[in-house]
Protein backbone atom coordinates (compact mmCIF):
# COMPACT_ATOMS: atom_id res chain seq x y z
CA UNK A 1 0.00 0.00 0.00
CA UNK A 2 2.78 2.85 1.05
CA UNK A 3 4.18 1.86 -2.58
CA UNK A 4 1.00 2.57 -4.64
CA UNK A 5 0.35 5.54 -2.43
CA UNK A 6 3.86 6.95 -3.57
CA UNK A 7 2.74 5.81 -6.94
CA UNK A 8 -0.20 7.61 -7.09
CA UNK A 9 1.12 10.90 -5.68
CA UNK A 10 4.33 10.91 -8.01
CA UNK A 11 1.50 10.24 -11.10
CA UNK A 12 -0.82 13.25 -9.52
CA UNK A 13 1.99 15.75 -9.23
CA UNK A 14 3.14 15.07 -12.94
CA UNK A 15 -0.71 15.28 -14.16
CA UNK A 16 -0.44 18.88 -12.84
CA UNK A 17 2.29 19.77 -14.44
CA UNK A 18 1.04 18.60 -17.50
CA UNK A 19 -2.57 19.67 -17.08
CA UNK A 20 -1.18 23.49 -16.76
CA UNK A 21 0.63 23.14 -19.55
CA UNK A 22 -1.66 21.71 -22.10
CA UNK A 23 -4.59 24.60 -20.62
CA UNK A 24 -1.83 27.44 -21.26
CA UNK A 25 -1.04 26.72 -24.90
CA UNK A 26 -4.60 26.51 -25.94
CA UNK A 27 -4.28 29.31 -27.14
CA UNK A 28 -1.48 29.53 -29.25
CA UNK A 29 -3.12 26.38 -31.14
CA UNK A 30 -6.69 27.35 -32.14
CA UNK A 31 -7.57 30.95 -33.58
CA UNK A 32 -9.16 33.38 -30.53
CA UNK A 33 -12.91 32.49 -31.82
CA UNK A 34 -12.16 28.99 -31.33
CA UNK A 35 -11.09 28.61 -27.93
CA UNK A 36 -14.32 28.41 -26.39
CA UNK A 37 -14.88 25.07 -28.83
CA UNK A 38 -11.74 23.82 -27.59
CA UNK A 39 -11.99 24.39 -24.50
CA UNK A 40 -15.28 22.55 -24.43
CA UNK A 41 -13.80 19.55 -26.33
CA UNK A 42 -11.25 19.00 -24.11
CA UNK A 43 -13.93 19.58 -21.08
CA UNK A 44 -15.76 16.56 -22.98
CA UNK A 45 -12.82 14.52 -23.73
CA UNK A 46 -12.22 14.38 -20.21
CA UNK A 47 -16.02 13.37 -18.60
CA UNK A 48 -16.23 10.82 -21.92
CA UNK A 49 -12.76 9.00 -20.05
CA UNK A 50 -14.04 9.07 -16.72
CA UNK A 51 -17.58 7.51 -17.80
CA UNK A 52 -16.07 5.04 -19.84
CA UNK A 53 -11.93 4.68 -18.22
CA UNK A 54 -13.67 2.88 -15.10
CA UNK A 55 -15.89 0.40 -16.01
CA UNK A 56 -13.27 -0.20 -18.65
CA UNK A 57 -10.57 -0.92 -16.26
CA UNK A 58 -12.77 -2.92 -14.37
CA UNK A 59 -13.01 -4.99 -17.31
CA UNK A 60 -9.61 -5.04 -18.14
CA UNK A 61 -8.18 -6.09 -14.32
CA UNK A 62 -10.89 -9.04 -14.47
CA UNK A 63 -9.07 -10.38 -17.99
CA UNK A 64 -5.83 -10.02 -16.59
CA UNK A 65 -4.19 -7.69 -13.99
CA UNK A 66 -1.77 -6.60 -15.88
CA UNK A 67 -3.79 -5.32 -18.99
CA UNK A 68 -4.85 -2.25 -17.39
CA UNK A 69 -1.03 -0.94 -16.60
CA UNK A 70 -0.36 -2.00 -20.24
CA UNK A 71 -3.29 -0.32 -21.55
CA UNK A 72 -2.19 2.96 -19.91
CA UNK A 73 1.40 3.08 -20.76
CA UNK A 74 0.58 2.51 -24.43
CA UNK A 75 -1.91 5.20 -24.31
CA UNK A 76 0.57 7.79 -22.43
CA UNK A 77 3.37 6.53 -25.25
CA UNK A 78 0.71 7.75 -27.81
CA UNK A 79 0.36 10.40 -26.33
CA UNK A 80 4.13 11.64 -25.99
CA UNK A 81 4.53 10.88 -29.58
CA UNK A 82 1.69 13.40 -30.11
CA UNK A 83 3.03 16.38 -27.84
CA UNK A 84 6.61 16.16 -30.58
CA UNK A 85 5.04 16.09 -33.04
CA UNK A 86 3.94 19.35 -32.30
CA UNK A 87 5.78 22.11 -35.00
CA UNK A 88 4.48 24.99 -33.04
CA UNK A 89 6.81 26.86 -31.06
CA UNK A 90 4.81 26.91 -27.75
CA UNK A 91 7.44 29.10 -25.81
CA UNK A 92 5.90 32.70 -24.52
CA UNK A 93 8.07 35.29 -25.23
CA UNK A 94 10.29 35.69 -22.35
CA UNK A 95 10.67 39.80 -21.54
CA UNK A 96 12.22 39.28 -18.25
CA UNK A 97 15.24 36.76 -17.17
CA UNK A 98 13.91 33.61 -15.36
CA UNK A 99 13.15 33.66 -11.82
CA UNK A 100 13.52 31.11 -8.91
CA UNK A 101 10.34 28.99 -8.27
CA UNK A 102 9.38 31.05 -5.35
CA UNK A 103 9.10 34.22 -6.79
CA UNK A 104 7.42 32.80 -9.97
CA UNK A 105 4.82 31.13 -7.62
CA UNK A 106 4.79 34.55 -6.15
CA UNK A 107 4.09 36.31 -9.26
CA UNK A 108 1.02 34.39 -9.68
CA UNK A 109 -0.86 34.66 -6.28
CA UNK A 110 0.19 38.79 -6.74
CA UNK A 111 -1.89 38.65 -10.15
CA UNK A 112 -4.71 36.94 -9.51
CA UNK A 113 -4.97 38.54 -6.04
CA UNK A 114 -5.20 42.15 -7.65
CA UNK A 115 -7.56 41.31 -9.66
CA UNK A 116 -11.18 41.98 -7.92
CA UNK A 117 -13.16 39.73 -9.92
CA UNK A 118 -11.01 36.66 -10.43
CA UNK A 119 -10.26 36.34 -6.55
CA UNK A 120 -13.57 36.76 -5.79
CA UNK A 121 -14.67 33.75 -8.21
CA UNK A 122 -11.54 31.89 -6.91
CA UNK A 123 -12.80 32.35 -3.92
CA UNK A 124 -16.44 30.69 -4.69
CA UNK A 125 -15.41 27.96 -6.91
CA UNK A 126 -12.93 26.85 -4.24
CA UNK A 127 -16.41 26.83 -2.16
CA UNK A 128 -18.28 25.09 -5.14
CA UNK A 129 -15.90 22.08 -5.64
CA UNK A 130 -15.62 21.63 -1.00
CA UNK A 131 -19.56 21.53 -1.45
CA UNK A 132 -19.05 19.15 -4.18
CA UNK A 133 -16.86 16.82 -2.39
CA UNK A 134 -19.16 16.68 0.67
CA UNK A 135 -22.26 16.30 -1.41
CA UNK A 136 -20.36 12.95 -3.25
CA UNK A 137 -20.02 11.37 0.32
CA UNK A 138 -23.75 12.19 0.77
CA UNK A 139 -24.74 10.92 -2.11
CA UNK A 140 -23.41 7.19 -1.25
CA UNK A 141 -24.77 7.17 1.98
CA UNK A 142 -27.88 8.27 1.16
CA UNK A 143 -28.08 5.39 -1.45
CA UNK A 144 -26.88 2.82 1.20
CA UNK A 145 -29.32 4.13 3.31
CA UNK A 146 -31.81 3.54 1.05
CA UNK A 147 -31.13 -0.05 0.30
CA UNK A 148 -28.59 0.47 -2.66
CA UNK A 149 -26.48 -1.73 -3.65
CA UNK A 150 -22.77 -1.15 -5.02
CA UNK A 151 -24.05 -1.44 -8.62
CA UNK A 152 -26.86 0.73 -8.24
CA UNK A 153 -24.23 3.03 -6.79
CA UNK A 154 -22.29 2.59 -10.05
CA UNK A 155 -25.55 3.54 -12.16
CA UNK A 156 -26.02 6.47 -10.51
CA UNK A 157 -22.61 7.46 -10.89
CA UNK A 158 -22.46 6.70 -14.46
CA UNK A 159 -25.80 8.89 -14.93
CA UNK A 160 -24.19 11.89 -12.95
CA UNK A 161 -21.07 11.27 -15.56
CA UNK A 162 -23.30 11.49 -18.56
CA UNK A 163 -24.69 14.69 -17.40
CA UNK A 164 -21.23 16.01 -16.97
CA UNK A 165 -20.45 14.41 -21.00
CA UNK A 166 -23.73 16.58 -22.05
CA UNK A 167 -22.75 20.04 -20.13
CA UNK A 168 -19.25 19.92 -21.44
CA UNK A 169 -20.78 19.19 -25.30
CA UNK A 170 -23.17 22.23 -24.93
CA UNK A 171 -20.10 24.32 -22.56
CA UNK A 172 -18.43 25.91 -26.09
CA UNK A 173 -22.43 26.91 -27.40
CA UNK A 174 -22.72 28.22 -24.07
CA UNK A 175 -19.55 30.10 -23.17
CA UNK A 176 -19.64 31.77 -26.87
CA UNK A 177 -22.86 33.34 -25.72
CA UNK A 178 -22.80 33.85 -22.18
CA UNK A 179 -20.67 35.49 -19.70
CA UNK A 180 -18.72 33.73 -16.59
CA UNK A 181 -20.63 36.41 -14.80
CA UNK A 182 -24.24 35.22 -16.01
CA UNK A 183 -23.04 31.28 -15.61
CA UNK A 184 -22.37 31.65 -12.00
CA UNK A 185 -25.29 33.20 -11.27
CA UNK A 186 -27.62 31.30 -12.87
CA UNK A 187 -25.10 28.03 -11.98
CA UNK A 188 -25.19 28.84 -8.52
CA UNK A 189 -29.30 29.07 -8.58
CA UNK A 190 -29.56 25.70 -9.67
CA UNK A 191 -27.11 24.33 -7.32
CA UNK A 192 -29.01 25.95 -4.63
CA UNK A 193 -32.24 24.02 -5.52
CA UNK A 194 -30.07 20.75 -6.89
CA UNK A 195 -27.30 19.99 -3.89
CA UNK A 196 -29.56 19.97 -0.56
CA UNK A 197 -32.00 18.21 -2.38
CA UNK A 198 -30.30 15.18 -3.01
CA UNK A 199 -29.55 14.66 0.70
CA UNK A 200 -33.66 13.96 1.02
CA UNK A 201 -34.31 12.07 -2.00
CA UNK A 202 -34.87 8.28 -1.30
CA UNK A 203 -35.56 6.82 -5.13
CA UNK A 204 -32.19 6.46 -7.00
CA UNK A 205 -33.66 7.49 -10.62
CA UNK A 206 -34.34 10.85 -8.46
CA UNK A 207 -30.84 10.82 -7.08
CA UNK A 208 -29.13 10.25 -10.56
CA UNK A 209 -31.06 12.26 -12.12
CA UNK A 210 -30.42 15.61 -9.65
CA UNK A 211 -26.82 14.62 -9.82
CA UNK A 212 -26.67 14.58 -13.48
CA UNK A 213 -28.16 17.79 -13.09
CA UNK A 214 -25.20 19.26 -10.59
CA UNK A 215 -22.87 17.99 -12.82
CA UNK A 216 -23.86 19.46 -16.12
CA UNK A 217 -23.68 22.72 -14.49
CA UNK A 218 -20.13 21.84 -13.42
CA UNK A 219 -19.17 21.30 -16.54
CA UNK A 220 -20.43 24.79 -18.32
CA UNK A 221 -18.97 25.90 -15.00
CA UNK A 222 -15.31 24.61 -15.95
CA UNK A 223 -15.15 25.73 -19.84
CA UNK A 224 -16.70 29.04 -19.11
CA UNK A 225 -14.04 29.51 -16.02
CA UNK A 226 -11.56 28.63 -18.21
CA UNK A 227 -12.22 30.65 -21.26
CA UNK A 228 -12.45 33.52 -19.35
CA UNK A 229 -8.92 32.39 -17.06
CA UNK A 230 -7.24 31.76 -20.83
CA UNK A 231 -8.28 35.00 -22.48
CA UNK A 232 -7.39 37.36 -19.52
CA UNK A 233 -4.41 36.04 -18.25
CA UNK A 234 -0.61 36.96 -20.09
CA UNK A 235 0.63 34.70 -21.87
CA UNK A 236 3.85 34.81 -20.02
CA UNK A 237 1.85 34.13 -16.77
CA UNK A 238 -0.58 31.58 -18.13
CA UNK A 239 0.70 28.16 -16.18
CA UNK A 240 1.78 30.87 -13.06
CA UNK A 241 -1.45 31.78 -12.55
CA UNK A 242 -3.97 28.93 -13.46
CA UNK A 243 -1.73 27.07 -11.33
CA UNK A 244 -2.19 29.15 -8.54
CA UNK A 245 -5.80 29.33 -9.36
CA UNK A 246 -5.99 25.38 -9.17
CA UNK A 247 -4.14 25.08 -6.01
CA UNK A 248 -6.66 26.90 -4.44
CA UNK A 249 -9.72 25.57 -5.95
CA UNK A 250 -8.37 21.93 -6.33
CA UNK A 251 -7.27 22.10 -2.75
CA UNK A 252 -10.54 22.49 -1.20
CA UNK A 253 -11.76 19.11 -2.50
CA UNK A 254 -9.19 17.44 -0.20
CA UNK A 255 -10.56 19.66 2.69
CA UNK A 256 -14.21 18.55 1.42
CA UNK A 257 -13.34 15.32 1.72
CA UNK A 258 -12.67 15.16 5.26
CA UNK A 259 -15.20 18.18 5.95
CA UNK A 260 -17.58 15.65 4.19
CA UNK A 261 -16.91 12.54 6.26
CA UNK A 262 -16.94 13.95 9.91
CA UNK A 263 -20.05 16.01 8.88
CA UNK A 264 -22.17 12.63 7.62
CA UNK A 265 -20.53 10.67 10.74
CA UNK A 266 -21.69 13.66 13.28
CA UNK A 267 -24.95 15.04 11.83
CA UNK A 268 -26.11 12.44 9.50
CA UNK A 269 -26.82 13.21 5.72
CA UNK A 270 -29.98 15.52 6.17
CA UNK A 271 -28.10 18.11 8.10
CA UNK A 272 -25.18 17.32 6.25
CA UNK A 273 -27.28 18.02 3.05
CA UNK A 274 -28.37 21.16 4.72
CA UNK A 275 -24.99 22.65 5.63
CA UNK A 276 -24.32 22.39 2.06
CA UNK A 277 -27.59 24.11 0.90
CA UNK A 278 -26.51 26.78 3.30
CA UNK A 279 -23.15 27.39 1.60
CA UNK A 280 -24.54 27.37 -1.60
CA UNK A 281 -26.75 30.24 -0.93
CA UNK A 282 -23.77 32.01 0.53
CA UNK A 283 -21.93 31.99 -2.36
CA UNK A 284 -24.78 32.67 -4.54
CA UNK A 285 -25.76 35.76 -2.60
CA UNK A 286 -21.31 36.36 -3.19
CA UNK A 287 -21.75 36.10 -6.52
CA UNK A 288 -25.25 38.23 -7.20
CA UNK A 289 -24.35 40.73 -5.08
CA UNK A 290 -20.08 41.22 -5.00
CA UNK A 291 -19.50 44.79 -6.32
CA UNK A 292 -16.39 43.43 -7.69
CA UNK A 293 -18.57 40.56 -9.58
CA UNK A 294 -21.17 43.34 -10.61
CA UNK A 295 -18.68 45.71 -11.86
CA UNK A 296 -17.19 43.25 -13.91
CA UNK A 297 -20.65 42.29 -15.33
CA UNK A 298 -21.18 45.74 -16.39
CA UNK A 299 -17.85 46.23 -17.89
CA UNK A 300 -18.49 43.54 -20.00
CA UNK A 301 -21.91 44.39 -21.34
CA UNK A 302 -20.97 47.74 -22.24
CA UNK A 303 -17.84 45.93 -24.13
CA UNK A 304 -14.96 48.05 -22.38
CA UNK A 305 -13.60 44.66 -20.28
Amino acid sequence: MPFVMAAAFVEGSLGIFYQRAEQAVVRNVVPPGQLPAALSQNQARGAAIGLLGQPLSGLMFTMSRWMPFAFTAVANVIGLLCVLFLRRDLRPARTEPPKSLHVDIKDGIRWLWRRRFLRVMTAVFAGSNLAFQVLGLTMMVVVKDNGGTPAVLGVVASVAGIGALLGAVVAGWWAARFSLYTTAVLGHLAWLVLMPAMAFLTSPVAIAAVAAGNMFVASLFNVTGNVYMTRTTPDELQGRVMGTSAFLTSGANALGSLVGGYALAWAGASWTGVAVGALILVLTVTVVFSPSVRAEARSAQSGTG
